[in-house]
Protein backbone atom coordinates (compact mmCIF):
# COMPACT_ATOMS: atom_id res chain seq x y z
CA UNK A 1 0.00 0.00 0.00
CA UNK A 2 2.93 2.36 0.47
CA UNK A 3 2.97 4.94 -2.26
CA UNK A 4 -0.75 4.57 -3.07
CA UNK A 5 -2.82 7.71 -3.52
CA UNK A 6 -5.85 8.40 -1.35
CA UNK A 7 -8.67 10.77 -2.26
CA UNK A 8 -11.49 12.22 -0.21
CA UNK A 9 -14.95 11.17 -1.39
CA UNK A 10 -15.79 14.60 -2.82
CA UNK A 11 -12.54 14.70 -4.83
CA UNK A 12 -12.96 11.16 -6.05
CA UNK A 13 -16.53 11.86 -7.18
CA UNK A 14 -15.37 14.84 -9.26
CA UNK A 15 -12.38 13.07 -10.80
CA UNK A 16 -14.39 10.63 -12.88
CA UNK A 17 -13.96 6.93 -13.61
CA UNK A 18 -10.16 6.95 -14.05
CA UNK A 19 -9.59 7.56 -10.34
CA UNK A 20 -12.48 5.41 -9.11
CA UNK A 21 -10.19 2.48 -8.29
CA UNK A 22 -8.18 4.54 -5.78
CA UNK A 23 -9.05 4.24 -2.08
CA UNK A 24 -10.77 7.02 -0.16
CA UNK A 25 -9.03 8.91 2.64
CA UNK A 26 -11.34 7.20 5.12
CA UNK A 27 -9.97 3.83 3.91
CA UNK A 28 -6.35 4.72 4.71
CA UNK A 29 -5.05 2.40 7.38
CA UNK A 30 -2.31 3.08 9.90
CA UNK A 31 0.07 0.71 8.10
CA UNK A 32 0.62 3.31 5.34
CA UNK A 33 2.22 5.62 7.90
CA UNK A 34 5.59 5.45 9.64
CA UNK A 35 5.51 5.04 13.41
CA UNK A 36 6.54 8.67 13.87
CA UNK A 37 3.77 9.85 11.50
CA UNK A 38 1.25 7.91 13.58
CA UNK A 39 2.54 9.55 16.76
CA UNK A 40 2.30 13.00 15.19
CA UNK A 41 -1.18 12.30 13.76
CA UNK A 42 -2.43 11.17 17.17
CA UNK A 43 -1.13 14.33 18.81
CA UNK A 44 -2.68 16.54 16.10
CA UNK A 45 -5.99 14.71 16.57
CA UNK A 46 -5.77 15.48 20.30
CA UNK A 47 -5.45 19.18 19.55
CA UNK A 48 -1.71 19.62 20.12
CA UNK A 49 0.04 22.49 18.33
CA UNK A 50 3.20 21.98 16.28
CA UNK A 51 5.38 23.43 19.01
CA UNK A 52 3.84 21.10 21.61
CA UNK A 53 4.22 18.08 19.34
CA UNK A 54 7.87 18.89 18.74
CA UNK A 55 8.47 19.23 22.47
CA UNK A 56 6.53 16.04 23.33
CA UNK A 57 8.44 13.95 20.78
CA UNK A 58 11.81 15.68 21.22
CA UNK A 59 11.86 16.88 17.60
CA UNK A 60 12.57 20.19 15.95
CA UNK A 61 9.38 22.02 15.09
CA UNK A 62 10.24 21.73 11.38
CA UNK A 63 10.60 17.94 11.63
CA UNK A 64 7.24 17.65 13.40
CA UNK A 65 5.62 19.81 10.73
CA UNK A 66 7.18 17.63 8.01
CA UNK A 67 5.72 14.48 9.59
CA UNK A 68 2.32 16.17 9.73
CA UNK A 69 2.67 17.22 6.08
CA UNK A 70 3.52 13.62 5.14
CA UNK A 71 0.35 12.40 6.84
CA UNK A 72 -1.84 15.01 5.18
CA UNK A 73 -0.30 14.18 1.80
CA UNK A 74 -0.87 10.45 2.28
CA UNK A 75 -4.55 10.93 3.05
CA UNK A 76 -5.08 13.88 0.69
CA UNK A 77 -6.36 16.44 3.15
CA UNK A 78 -5.42 20.09 3.33
CA UNK A 79 -6.77 21.35 6.64
CA UNK A 80 -6.20 20.34 10.24
CA UNK A 81 -9.93 19.66 10.88
CA UNK A 82 -9.97 17.18 7.98
CA UNK A 83 -6.82 15.55 9.33
CA UNK A 84 -8.36 15.29 12.80
CA UNK A 85 -11.58 13.79 11.41
CA UNK A 86 -9.66 11.24 9.33
CA UNK A 87 -7.50 10.28 12.31
CA UNK A 88 -10.58 9.78 14.46
CA UNK A 89 -12.29 7.69 11.77
CA UNK A 90 -9.21 5.48 11.50
CA UNK A 91 -8.63 5.03 15.22
CA UNK A 92 -5.54 7.24 15.42
CA UNK A 93 -6.85 9.64 18.04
Amino acid sequence: MAGDLFFAANVQAKSGPKASNRPLASEASPDVFSLREIEVARLVARGRASKEIASDLDLSMRTGEKHRANVTDKISVCEVPSLVRSCQQNGLS
